[in-house]
């Protein structure tokens, strides 16, 4: 089948590394199986070894299970998937080739999402082979448009639903893409100022849509896009300035609740990764996790991230734009606004800083930060619930608004 496909230049240079990958895809997270996967997998002929193999580690979903989302792998002790082999090589697909394989497996790190009849394609910062890929383009990410045919199964994300009504701005996508890059590309502006102005943009459609006028949002489009790097842009985010105090705060409810899930209390080895923000949590005497924070060792981390990224912040850019499409922005969830997914956004990308606050040293190396970003990668921008707990925390911080978002984002 021909697809209009738009995807990023570097798309075409990704290959898979299989067995050289020290953090290979086949561990630490769930591996689904749609229904006709999982009987394809159960009548497969495999060796007898293989065979005990499949009986022990396939497994039916049982909760909240559909026909794309029909059994599981469960994973060995160790995390990794029990069909992987030695060598870090598929023991299924070494027997029976890449068909025997479920199409998570097979198209993984590539995601698909079809938008006003265009099909994206993107390569998930999951893997650390694209994290190698994104830190190598110095001049920014371009998008390529050409037409392709392609005959594989593609599973796809698709913003428009048989049975739903069809939101008028899903006609609008790739305006509003085409925006969203050229803001988080604009360098005459600090990234933290670029963020904001993303946010800027898309609160206005936001707008635009609750207006039901959505047919202004190309002319709006076309009218920011010849604002950008213009000294009327630089100008209006000299008078806005950030809260160091309340950023470290934020930071480190952030930070714990990630760590902390479902626990009451705050491991040890979490309080020392606060530590390394100046950030302390002490539970008081009714259970409440009490904050403070040591400002000058708050800006020390934010210095060592600095003299990390000297002469390449274009990574730290790659990254936003690709994460901007690969968790879908601005319409993750299609049931909410624009603007809540941007407060979504927004919680990913204050949680990328502080991880890198928590965890870069003077003596971290790229391969370091690379492990990094894939594992924030694999457990929040594949993660559903963890996006909708972004969300949720931004409203209760009380940032719904640019202004008080920005005191959390901005130096």
């Amino acid at each position: 089948m021909k697809y209009n496909v738009i995807k990023p230049d570097y798309y075409d240079d990704f290959s898979c590394i299989g067995g050289d990958c020290s953090y290979h895809c086949c561990q630490k997270w769930s591996i689904h199986l749609s229904q006709k996967e999982y009987k394809k997998l159960k009548n497969a002929r495999l060796s007898p070894e293989l065979k005990k193999v499949r009986e022990q580690a396939l497994s039916r979903i049982r909760t909240n299970s559909s026909t794309t989302r029909y059994a599981k792998m469960k994973l060995n002790a160790d995390g990794d998937c029990p069909m992987l082999s030695e060598s870090g090589l598929c023991r299924l697909q070494l027997e029976g080739g890449e068909e025997s394989l479920s199409q998570v497996c097979r198209t993984f790190p590539r995601l698909n999402a079809l938008s006003a009849g265009v099909l994206e394609r993107h390569l998930s910062l999951a893997c650390e082979v694209v994290v190698k890929l994104i830190m190598g383009k110095k001049d920014g990410i371009a998008l390529v448009s050409q037409e392709e045919e392609l005959k594989e199964d593609l599973r796809v994300f698709s913003l428009e639903l048989a049975g739903e009504k069809k939101r008028a701005i899903y006609d609008c996508v790739f305006d509003i893409k085409v925006l969203a890059v050229a803001a988080l590309q604009c360098r005459s502006l600090s990234l933290d100022d670029r963020f904001l102005l993303l946010g800027m943009f898309l609160k206005h459609i936001d707008e635009l849509e609750a207006e039901k006028k959505e047919a202004e949002i190309p002319a709006y489009v076309d009218s920011m896009l010849s604002l950008l790097d213009t000294e009327e842009l630089s100008e209006m985010w000299k008078g806005m300035k950030g809260d160091t105090n309340l950023q470290a705060m934020s930071m480190g409810i952030l930070i714990t609740n990630y760590y902390k899930g479902g626990m009451s209390s705050v491991s040890e080895a979490v309080k020392e990764k606060l530590k390394n923000i100046g950030v302390s949590a002490e539970a008081d005497e009714t259970g409440e996790l009490v904050y403070t924070c040591n400002l000058e060792t708050y800006e020390k981390s934010k210095e060592r991230v600095r003299r990390f990224f000297s002469g390449r912040e274009y990574i730290l850019e790659n990254i936003l734009v690709t994460w901007f499409f690969t968790t879908r922005q601005p319409f993750h969830f299609r049931e909410k606004s624009v603007w809540e997914n941007y407060l979504s956004f927004a919680g990913l990308y204050q949680l990328l800083k502080g991880f890198l606050q928590c965890e870069l040293s003077d003596k971290s190396t790229d391969e370091e930060f690379i492990q990094l970003i894939v594992k924030i990668s694999r457990n929040l921008t594949h993660n559903e619930e963890n996006q909708e707990t972004l969300l949720k925390r931004a409203r209760l911080r009380g940032t719904e608004d640019l202004a008080s978002l920005a005191i959390l984002i901005k130096d």
